[in-house]
């Protein structure tokens, strides 16, 4: 998760070619990230006729950035909310955020289409829920309570934080706490800057304590703990009344509209010492989380809670651990039977008419997720339960189709097939589903026992479901799908008993990406991130006739791209892999350029990753786009090691896929080899930290955000949550050593020596490269990271430079501390790689 926070979560598509550096297009600089807009979330009200859009404002100066979380990597906290009509006009900017430094996102319809409700920083810190009404072009603030960003609706295929509408005038929120400081997740720097000048301020003064006291050895009951509510306000008074009690996680709407089911976190369970932590829906840690049924058509109806489904699991995007039946009369619930479960793998059956809820657990399986037939099966994705399983256990999960009475036998449907679908949707046929494994979409008849291939003479492989979302089929059986392949297109799949038809779905552009469909309305609306600018098209979904509705960020069109190209070479342990190898701008053939190598542990280039940092559109500070137009040339190699959580060695193996690539960009003629640079971000910053001690071809490097001693990084609070009341329970450097990025399987004590020969602090003394360290004193990688390798090379007396940005994160995102970055990145390469010229014409 280190790779997604530092690129924002963009998913940007990219094209191999490269546009020739001429006289009419120039190099990207610095200030060219600031003139960027982000078009983000495109929501269509229920009729089709309006498209409520996210568009992130040009980053400036006049901005404050808050950090607040990102739903679609845009920059909510500098963002605004535009009405587009569908059958032509112009977009209109209904927030107008700008004026006084507010952002606006997350919309969301009534059912009615009368009414968006939004989110926004609008009067300070907090972020509120706000609601602008149609027929008066009003936007006002419905309640003073903060919205809790780390609730979640799920609804028609959208993941939006905090909000749903249950009617046309009453809207469900949850909220933090009164007046309690804002949640991890809740614009952390900001919190804990007030924080920590607040309580520095009374220890000036001496005549208050500023004592913040942490507890191990026991579990912090609810009771002691500020817990947030689900309101339902109304937004023609203002009037809002509590529905729950609890910190509101998840919201699960049945498909009738009748019922909503919800996940509310209480609390976090202490560690166990045989238990790995694990990082989901947002938590680093154990989450304590309880089940609620709340009827809808009730008007003053209050939460029914199931307190013996414990721990019910907390929802991620993608997944399907909690199911309603498509009549909307049973939920299927993953959770635990009783508080010393170690993991919530029980399956649960919960029903609306009598309240009540029944544990299958006797059927004695381990279950990952849900789903349900047409006709009424209870399907589960699970695998035999084991008392104890091995560590090597490599038993597979399979779809079961279960007894809905929880007392009959169990089928287990997928068994024939090689690979199993993580996902399986309802078709109009009563007892069939639908779902895609090994490149091919397959039909499970739970009746007949029947499973048969419905593309086996489709050559295209097919990769996921993108419409009907599993959360977007509210009940219904559906008849066709849209689906991706591998190569990024989309197709329409209809089918009958025996066969399946599939037609290309037109796109206006070879990098257009779905952005909103909706087949009943004859609507489709793409967003393309072109060489040009950034534009969204509508069409009908039926034919290749689109209209372009919006073009932004057109000034990209007077910037060179760089020249890019996949080679091919082999590892250091005889293994094939490619590396993207990017030109610097006015290459020219026959003569070497200094080459700087961004490296990344574990990622793999292939034909169809083309990385998204070297896309023009990438706000972000780690835009490689710059270092090509400063006269560099760039590689990013293959660097791939074992899964997150096996226990391996990284460091040892991160040359392996860097030393070939650098090689082969040499052999090719193109690379330097008296002029190799070395940079990486996060866990590249790791990587750099490494490849430092374990080679001395680089003449210079620049690490940032990076780690360089696992052990301490595993017990060091991280500075956005290090002020919170309960600090210790974000387990992040335990599920980073343990499960994540670091490898290591297991704790410090159980396997010290695993920690210690793959942390590049211990073998600092061999660095000879010249290295830059840059951090930023509010990362969640704690910025001890870099103050003990500096200090290192320091007491060695080693040719280094440690540059501190006060008030930033992960990824530096003031535009005075990007400006600043990139010139200091530029002149210590320009210094170190001899024949640059300090005054080169790129990025400033």
């Amino acid at each position: 998760y280190l790779l997604r926070l530092v690129c924002f979560g963009l998913g940007i598509a990219m094209s191999a070619g490269g546009t020739v550096y001429g006289q009419q297009q120039r190099p990207m600089t610095v200030d060219d990230l600031f003139r960027l807009e982000q078009l983000g979330a495109v929501v269509a009200s229920p009729d089709g006729e309006w498209l409520a859009l996210v568009i992130a404002r040009t980053r400036t100066n006049a901005e404050t950035y808050r950090d607040v979380p990102s739903g679609m990597g845009v920059g909510e906290d500098h963002a605004d909310v535009w009405l587009l009509p569908r059958r032509g006009g112009s977009r209109r900017n209904l927030t107008n955020g700008l004026i006084d430094g507010s952002g606006y996102w997350n919309p969301v319809w009534s059912p009615d289409g009368k009414r968006l409700a939004l989110l926004s920083t609008k009067g300070g810190n907090n972020v509120n829920p706000y609601v602008w009404e149609m027929e008066t072009d009003t936007l006002r603030q419905v309640t003073e309570r903060a919205a809790d960003l780390r609730a979640y609706a799920n609804d028609e295929g959208w993941l939006s934080h905090a909000m749903l509408w249950i009617d046309n005038t009453t809207l469900l929120c949850a909220v933090l706490p009164d007046k309690a400081p804002r949640s991890y997740h809740d614009m952390a720097k900001i919190r804990s800057y007030s924080t920590a000048v607040r309580e520095w301020a009374k220890a000036a003064q001496g005549r208050k304590p500023t004592v913040s006291v942490l507890e191990s050895g026991r579990e912090v009951p609810p009771t002691e703990r500020l817990q947030g509510q689900l309101l339902a306000v109304d937004v023609l008074t203002g009037r809002s009344r509590v529905v729950a009690e609890g910190s509101v996680r998840h919201l699960i709407v049945s498909p009738t509209g009748r019922h909503l089911a919800l996940i509310a976190e209480t609390g976090r369970m202490p560690p166990e010492p045989g238990l790995k932590p694990r990082f989901e829906a947002g938590v680093s840690g154990f989450p304590r989380t309880r089940l609620g049924l709340l009827s809808l058509k009730r008007k003053h109806g209050r939460t029914q809670w199931f307190d013996n489904v414990v721990d019910p699991r907390l929802i991620t995007l993608g997944s399907a651990f909690h199911s309603w039946s498509s009549d909307g009369t049973s939920l299927a619930v993953i959770g635990k039977e009783s508080t010393e479960d170690h993991t919530a793998d029980h399956l649960f059956l919960v029903s609306t008419a009598s309240k009540t809820v029944r544990s299958l657990s006797s059927q004695k399986l381990e279950v990952r997720a849900t789903a349900w037939s047409p006709n009424g099966d209870l399907l589960a994705l699970a695998r035999p339960r084991f008392l104890s399983a091995p560590p090597d256990d490599t038993t597979r999960f399979d779809w079961f189709a279960l007894d809905r009475s929880g007392g009959g036998s169990i089928r287990n449907f997928t068994a024939p097939l090689t690979a199993v679908p993580t996902m399986l949707l309802r078709t109009s046929e009563r007892n069939t589903m639908v779902g895609i494994a090994s490149g091919e979409l397959w039909s499970f008849n739970l009746r007949s026992n029947t499973t048969r291939s419905l593309t086996d003479t489709f050559p295209p492989q097919l990769q996921e479901v993108v419409w009907p979302s599993r959360r977007g089929q509210r009940g219904g059986a559906i008849q066709e799908l849209i689906v991706t392949t591998q190569a990024n297109d989309l197709y329409r799949v209809a089918w009958t008993k025996t066969s399946a038809r599939l037609r290309l779905l037109p796109r206006p552009s070879e990098n257009a990406t779905l952005a909103e469909l909706r087949p009943e309305q004859q609507l489709v609306v793409y967003i393309g991130t072109e060489s040009n600018g950034t534009f969204l098209w509508t069409g009908n979904g039926s034919d290749a006739r689109f209209e372009q509705r919006i073009v932004l960020n057109s000034h990209l069109g007077e910037i060179a791209d760089a020249k890019r190209t996949l080679i091919e070479y082999r590892g250091m342990d005889g293994d094939s892999l490619k590396a993207m190898l990017v030109l610097p701008l006015g290459y020219e053939p026959g003569k070497r350029y200094p080459l700087l190598v961004n490296v990344y542990a574990g990622l793999v280039t292939s034909d169809s990753n083309f990385h998204y940092l070297l896309s023009k559109h990438m706000v972000s500070s780690a835009n490689l786009n710059l270092i090509p137009a400063r006269g560099y040339a760039v590689l990013m190699p293959s660097m791939p090691l074992a899964s997150w959580g096996e226990a391996s060695d990284p460091y040892m193996d991160l040359p392996k896929g860097v030393m070939g690539a650098v090689d082969k960009a040499i052999d090719l003629g193109i690379a330097d080899p008296e002029r190799l640079g070395l940079i990486g971000w996060s866990y590249g910053g790791y990587s750099t930290y490494s490849l430092v001690t374990l080679t001395h071809r680089f003449k210079a490097a620049v690490t940032l955000a990076g780690i360089s001693d696992l052990v301490s990084m595993y017990g060091t609070f991280v500075a956005p949550i290090r002020y919170d009341e309960f600090a210790h329970e974000e387990l992040f450097g335990p599920v980073f050593g343990e499960t994540g990025q670091a490898r290591m399987g297991a704790p410090p004590w159980f396997d010290l020596w695993r920690y210690l020969r793959n942390s590049p602090i211990h073998f600092v003394d061999r660095v000879q490269t010249p290295l830059m360290i840059i951090q930023g004193d509010m990362d969640y990688v704690p910025i001890q990271q870099g103050e003990e390798f500096f200090t290192a090379l320091y007491r060695m007396g080693k040719k280094a430079k440690f540059v501190r940005y006060w008030g930033e994160g992960h990824v530096i995102s003031s535009p005075a501390n990007v400006e600043d970055m990139w010139q200091r990145v530029f002149q210590w390469f320009d210094e170190h790689l001899a024949g640059m010229s300090l005054d080169t014409t790129g990025a400033r």
